[in-house]
């Protein structure tokens, strides 16, 4: 069964302008345990739309970035799981399948955040691709 998937602790696909995600209709998750839940339910969603940021600890955090301008988050530090968690959780689920990591957008207004998916995605990709390839002599 094909499906998208909305990651957010708030927002509802329609709100997001900043970004182009596809005018579809989207399973919605607010949390890292209900991305997990969600996949391992219904399998590997075709598209993805990420948020960083999944609740008020991750917010701060994100203030602080701007105020005290130290450029990274404190992953460890956190209570509750980002977005971030759930691409590397999936990255590691789509290594495990052998599975090519489906389209995605990064909608976080968290400039850091949205950097990290991206970095983390592309750094698979990149290995996936690389690894497949077939040289010839």
């Amino acid at each position: 069964m094909s499906y998208c998937l909305f990651l957010d602790d708030c927002r509802m696909p329609h709100q997001v302008n900043w970004v182009r995600i596809p005018d579809v209709e989207y399973e919605i998750v607010r949390s890292y345990e209900d991305f997990i839940a969600k996949i391992k339910e219904k399998g590997l969603p075709e598209f993805i739309s990420f948020d960083h940021d999944l609740c008020v600890e991750h917010y701060k955090q994100m203030i602080d970035l701007f105020y005290i301008k130290n450029g990274y988050y404190q992953y460890d530090s956190f209570e509750e799981k980002t977005g971030y968690d759930c691409a590397k959780w999936l990255i590691q689920y789509c290594e495990e399948k052998n599975l090519d990591f489906p389209k995605y957008a990064i909608h976080s207004m968290s400039p850091v955040g949205k950097s990290n998916i991206y970095a983390a995605i592309t750094n698979y990709v990149s290995r996936r691709s690389y690894k497949n390839k077939k040289y010839f002599t």
